[in-house]
C-alpha cells in the first residue's frame, strides 16, 4: 500500500505540482506544507466515514471517576478513538471529554472508529481521498492560486463519494426493522 510520502507526492500531483517529496520530513516547501497538516487531515478523514479498516471492536471498563451529577457511569475512551460507531445494546450515551457516558455498569461494548497511523493499513479508495483532502488543505501555499483549493475541494468531494460508495459495499445491507403495521394500515385502505 502507499507511505506517507507517496500520499503526499499524490496530494501535490493533484495540485500540477512536478517536484516529488523523497522524505515528509525533508526542509522543502511541498515537504512543510504537507508535514503540517498529513496527521491532522488523516484524522479529518477518517471521521469523514465509518472506514472498514479503520473500524474497531472493544469492550470497556468503567472509571472510578464518577460524573458528579446525572447518574452516569464514566469509561475512558480507547486511545486511538476518533469516532464512535455503537454502543452494544443502544443504551442512551453522552460523549464528554475523553469519556462515554452511559446510564448502566460495565463493561460497556463498544464499535469505533480508530485512528489507524500505519499507511500500509489504508484502504486504496482512502489512499486517493486523503491525498485529495490535503492538496485541499495546502493548495495555496503550494500553487499561490485560492482557485486551487476550490478545484481540490471538488476533487475531495467526488473521491471522498466514490470512496464511501465501495466502502459501503463491503457489508451487507442492514437489517431493517419489520413495520408490517405500517404495511397493513395501507391495506385496510
Amino acid at each position: 500500500m502507499a507511505s506517507a510520502t507517496e500520499i503526499a507526492n499524490l496530494a501535490l500531483t493533484k495540485l500540477g505540482d512536478e517536484g516529488e517529496i523523497i522524505e515528509l520530513t525533508e526542509d522543502t516547501r511541498a515537504a512543510r506544507a504537507v508535514n503540517s497538516c498529513f496527521a491532522a487531515m488523516r484524522n479529518a478523514v477518517l471521521r469523514d466515514h465509518p472506514w472498514n479498516f479503520a473500524t474497531k471492536r472493544t469492550q470497556l471498563a468503567a472509571s472510578t471517576d464518577v460524573p458528579a451529577w446525572g447518574g452516569y457511569t464514566a469509561f475512558p475512551l480507547p486511545s486511538d478513538f476518533l469516532r464512535l460507531l455503537e454502543i452494544e445494546h443502544d443504551p442512551e450515551w453522552q460523549l464528554e471529554g475523553q469519556f462515554i457516558l452511559v446510564r448502566q455498569a460495565g463493561p460497556l461494548n463498544l464499535r469505533y472508529t480508530a485512528r489507524i497511523e500505519d499507511t500500509g493499513l489504508f484502504d486504496a479508495l482512502f489512499v486517493e481521498a486523503l491525498a485529495c483532502r490535503i492538496a485541499v488543505q495546502v493548495a495555496t501555499r503550494i500553487t499561490g492560486n485560492a482557485s486551487a483549493q476550490d478545484m481540490a475541494e471538488g476533487l475531495y468531494r467526488a473521491a471522498l463519494a466514490a470512496a464511501k460508495r465501495v466502502d459501503g459495499q463491503d457489508n451487507p445491507p442492514d437489517e431493517l426493522p419489520d413495520y408490517s403495521w405500517f404495511a397493513s394500515r395501507e391495506l385496510d385502505g
